[in-house]
């Protein structure tokens, strides 16, 4: 029996040693994903985050949609515990190697693989892949009997819309070069307005104020830079639940009102599927409260979410023949074709976002545009700065809102503080122009 306990503990003891003698083999590790759930159901942008831990210093990760090659990073994460892929998962696709189709967002099962590298560019570890159920379709909630859009008029309630209007130039005839150079936002004004219910009135309409928050930005030659010195005033007007304005009042406040236009809703209860004709404001000049009035036509494309909340995604489109109110460099007639595409939450009666993109075609004095090309050129060249370019100046004093009123949508005349360009009727040294307009309104809260 002890001969049999001492062979026993010899062959241990043997095998002991040969495991000291041998190699050691690590099971390769498996880079981990925290952030969304394996299963889990996600909507909008999701924030796909590989724990720091699991990258090699230096490092970053690889993102894969479908199998499909997203994203290289080593973007972190606010807290700096993770690295961080933003997917959109309503933003098409611009594989250009794959079918129209193909590229166009869809709800269902996804799949998404993440692989460590390090600081070199070698693969650290095994990927992790996990499948996620994108739901960005709201139709379900479609009620049986349509939908009647409208604004929430509920007194205090209150609600702010970030703003950005800009003008880009696409082209000049024979100034190709200078068209290239220019690129976007040659114009603009941006900012955020508080909008809120101040009361309400016996015939369904209620009384609204809005007040600029913060500063208002101008954009010049692709830059956006503060209104310094600019004193601004609450703006107050009569509107009914579609968003149409019927009454301005009078103000002798002191400063410059600034305010937006929201969308106008359709009177009517609308489906999926339903077109409408309406006549609505695009392109307002915040500073003096001019806008182009056109009409346009709309349509219901479906239910989706949106800002986090349920919308109903609508889509328009419109053209015509007008200004553009808040271009100083181009103040002339120009022909417009435009596209809108808003989201407007119905659960909580307000627009999640809208955002308009038209194409503007015209002539121009050539004054004009030797006047842009002068403040478009470096400094140095010519003065950095132009009269066209420079900023509006406020239109005077007022004083408490509500002494009067103005029937319809009729704004004090604007009394701008520089030099525009000569008038373009009459002219007779013209040329052709090709502009970007862009609008876009974003509810934040």
């Amino acid at each position: 029996m002890t001969r049999g306990r001492i062979a026993v503990g010899a062959a241990i003891a043997g095998l002991a040693a040969i495991a000291l003698l041998a190699p050691i083999v690590f099971a390769e590790t498996e880079v981990q994903i925290t952030r969304p759930l394996d299963g889990s159901t996600v909507r909008e942008t999701v924030n796909v985050l590989v724990p720091v831990l699991c990258v090699p210093d230096g490092g970053f990760i690889s993102c894969m949609i479908d199998g499909r090659f997203r994203c290289a990073a080593a973007t972190k994460s606010a807290d700096g515990r993770s690295f961080v892929f933003r997917w959109d998962t309503k933003a098409a696709e611009t594989d250009p190697n794959i079918s129209a189709e193909e590229r166009m967002p869809r709800d269902g099962k996804h799949t998404i693989t993440v692989q460590a590298y390090d600081a070199d560019g070698k693969k650290d570890g095994k990927p992790r892949q996990i499948a996620v159920y994108v739901s960005n379709r709201a139709d379900k909630f479609m009620p049986a009997g349509g939908l009647k859009l409208r604004y929430n008029h509920k007194i205090g309630h209150a609600s702010k819309y970030e703003f950005k209007y800009t003008l880009d130039l696409k082209s000049i005839q024979g100034a190709t070069g200078m068209s290239a150079a220019v690129g976007e936002a040659i114009e603009g004004a941006g900012g955020v307005i508080k909008r809120s219910i101040e009361d309400t009135m016996s015939d369904n309409t209620v009384l609204v104020r809005q007040k600029l928050v913060g500063l208002l930005e101008y954009y010049q030659k692709g830059q956006a830079a503060p209104a310094s010195g600019l004193t601004t005033r609450a703006v107050y007007h009569i509107e009914d639940p579609i968003g149409q304005i019927t009454h301005m009042l009078k103000s002798v406040s002191t400063g410059t009102g600034i305010a937006i236009d929201l969308p106008n809703l359709p009177a009517q209860r609308i489906r999926i599927g339903d077109t409408w004709t309406q006549l609505d404001k695009v392109f307002r000049d915040v500073i003096t409260g001019n806008s182009a009035t056109v009409a346009s036509t709309s349509t219901l494309e479906g239910m989706e979410w949106e800002g986090g909340q349920p919308c109903a995604k609508i889509k328009s489109s419109f053209s015509g023949t007008m200004s553009i109110p808040f271009s100083r460099a181009f103040n002339g007639p120009l022909t417009v074709t435009g596209e809108a595409t808003m989201y407007f939450g119905y659960q909580v009666g307000e627009v999640v976002s809208s955002v308009i993109r038209a194409t503007a075609r015209g002539q121009v004095d050539r004054n004009a545009i030797n006047a842009l090309a002068q403040a478009l050129l470096p400094q140095g060249v010519v003065p950095a700065s132009s009269p066209m370019f420079a900023p509006p100046m406020p239109a005077g004093p007022g004083g408490p809102p509500g002494m009067g009123e103005e029937q319809g949508y009729a704004p004090p005349p604007y009394t701008p503080g520089y030099a525009g360009p000569a008038p373009t009727q009459g002219a007779t040294d013209l040329v052709d122009v090709e502009l970007v307009v862009n609008q876009i309104l974003k509810l934040v809260h």
